[in-house]
């Protein structure tokens, strides 16, 4: 599975840091992780939208890079659900407002698409 660079925002949660995208339109990236191991994978939502296929549909073949769980069984939408340092699922309130660009890093993620 290859990687893409992303652009995000870093978020420290208590003693995690939570990365935040701002998909627009049918552009960007949404991040998913799987609840088993918590890995987290990059939705490039182009490809989603435009070449397909849906994302569930696509989750039944991939296995998780880390743990080997079968993805459409494990994964979350991230930060929305995750899975924490300390091995309970959480939640996380994307914020609202888009954080200013110079803010923002661009972190590598395995890539769904």
């Amino acid at each position: 599975m290859r990687q893409d660079k992303v652009v995000c925002w870093e978020y420290e949660w208590g003693n995690e840091k939570i990365y935040i995208t701002y998909p627009e339109d049918n552009t960007g990236y949404d991040l998913i992780s799987c609840l088993k191991c918590g890995q987290l994978y990059a939705v490039n939502i182009t490809k989603q939208v435009y070449i397909g296929p849906p994302l569930e549909e696509k989750l039944n073949e991939l296995q998780c890079t880390k743990c080997a769980s079968k993805l459409a069984e494990t994964y979350s939408r991230y930060p929305d659900k995750y899975l924490s340092k300390s091995g309970q699922i959480n939640c996380f309130e994307r914020p609202i407002n888009i954080p200013p660009d110079n803010q923002s890093i661009i972190k590598e993620f395995y890539s769904i698409y």
